[in-house]
């Protein structure tokens, strides 16, 4: 398993992120989807753009998750860590007030992720390859713990840098697998021997049992099959002399996608930054309703750098499927999409992911979270949603973490969760989502992977 998160600065509007996307069909109260393929031919939205259309199957993109915010401006934390920094602060960098680290962070460094031996300067990789924006080229929306508290993680700019980093993996065979991956029947075979013969199975159950340790057999046949060849070799990946922005952001993506490829990081954090610097694109984008192209060209231009990254994924095999297949890419942005006379919002970010997480996630959908009422807050204009907090449980459970690896108070969930959220009356099952068991839940109808507790 992969997992890749871009994000980039501001937001837009609802109408230029969703377009006329619709969601007809029910799963569940407040819990509606849609498949993308049934959409608009030409492109799913303005930001969505007609890149994504060979991709539609394998991506989904999400509508209604909130941020529980005692802070609205300029954060770079709510995204990832599902909290602000506290009130009365007016800093970019300033880190979340939960004081846990970003969802990224916090998957780079768990034992689920990686062994005792990978490199430290490949368990995290992160990037932002655009310096023409002063507002994002040093900064990334990843927050990990410093000496005393949490601090802003600064990025890898040069791609001659990123390469550097696997330039010893590149063109070299891959590590067979070690020895105590094959021996795998030997691990559990005593376990599976006091459990066939127990006087308390049932006839079905031995065979069904039987039948699983037919396919642990099967696996493992494969697995000595595949050591005992020549191991397949690391492809250095191609570059080309960057001329443009395009090229260079197309070369880091490409070294990324190889390194993965090759199993040399598992976990990378990229943030797109804009064309022009913030005090051109921060006054457009408070604009936005007036429809300025060149703020809109810049989001719409990082949409089709995603689609170009997912293409990379999903032509690389990886097993049965693609990497894309076996990774979950994660699309945002800094703030939830804009309203009138507010860009700095915290209520229905938009999401797009991609990628089915080794068969963790369904695909293809357009999947709204929003209370079914259709009632907007009187306040925000605003239909409201679930925690976006759910979002980042259901990232870190498709990568194998459970509550015991993300939670610094035992029940207390990840993120930041304020008291007046659960008293919005035309907040979806907001009692639910706000016990221990509800902080611990990935996201209704598109995580099918095993419950993490």
């Amino acid at each position: 398993m992969r997992y890749v998160q871009i994000l980039n600065p501001f937001s837009v509007t609802n109408s230029q992120y969703y377009g006329s996307l619709t969601a007809p069909t029910k799963f569940a109260p407040h819990v509606d989807y849609g498949l993308l393929s049934a959409q608009n031919p030409a492109a799913l939205s303005q930001i969505i753009g007609a890149g994504f259309n060979p991709l539609r199957g394998k991506i989904n993109v999400l509508r209604g998750l909130d941020v529980q915010a005692d802070s609205h401006n300029h954060n770079f934390c709510m995204a990832t860590c599902a909290s602000s920094y506290g009130p009365n602060i007016d800093n970019d960098e300033a880190a979340p007030i939960t004081n846990q680290e970003s969802v990224d962070v916090v998957i780079s460094k768990s034992a689920k992720v990686y062994g005792p031996n990978t490199a430290q300067n490949r368990r995290h990789i992160f990037m932002a390859p655009l310096s023409s924006d002063d507002y994002s080229n040093n900064r990334t929306f990843s927050f990990r713990r410093g000496a005393t508290n949490l601090q802003m993680v600064r990025p890898t700019k040069q791609s001659t840098a990123l390469y550097d980093i696997f330039a010893t993996g590149f063109g070299a065979q891959a590590a067979p697998p070690p020895s105590q991956h094959i021996d795998i029947i030997q691990g559990v075979f005593e376990d599976y021997r006091s459990t066939r013969d127990s006087s308390r199975i049932s006839s079905a159950d031995k065979k069904r049992l039987s039948d699983y340790m037919d396919l642990i057999s099967d696996i493992q046949r494969g697995l000595a099959s595949d050591q005992s060849g020549t191991p397949p070799m690391c492809t250095t990946p191609t570059q080309q002399a960057e001329s443009s922005v395009d090229l260079l952001v197309q070369n880091q993506f490409r070294i990324l996608a190889a390194a993965m490829a090759c199993d040399m990081t598992r976990v990378a954090s990229v943030t797109l930054g804009m064309s022009q610097g913030y005090g051109t694109r921060h006054g457009e984008h408070h604009g936005v309703f007036g429809g300025p192209s060149g703020f809109l060209g810049d989001i719409a231009k990082s949409g089709d750098r995603v689609a170009e990254f997912l293409k990379i994924l999903n032509g690389i095999s990886d097993g049965t499927g693609t990497l894309l297949d076996n990774s979950l890419v994660y699309w945002g942005m800094q703030y939830a999409v804009a309203q009138i006379d507010d860009q700095h919002t915290v209520d229905d970010f938009a999401v797009m992911l991609a990628g089915g997480a080794a068969g963790q996630m369904r695909t293809g959908y357009f999947v709204d979270y929003r209370h079914d009422s259709l009632a907007v807050h009187e306040q925000r204009d605003q239909r409201l949603g679930i925690p976006l907090n759910n979002l980042l449980v259901t990232l870190m459970n498709c990568m194998g973490l459970s509550s015991a690896d993300y939670e610094t108070v035992a029940g207390a969930g990840y993120g930041r969760y304020i008291d007046s959220y659960a008293s919005e009356v035309k907040r979806p099952n907001i009692q639910s989502w706000m016990t221990t068991a509800g902080r611990r839940t990935a996201l209704p109808f598109l995580y099918t992977g095993p419950s993490r507790g």
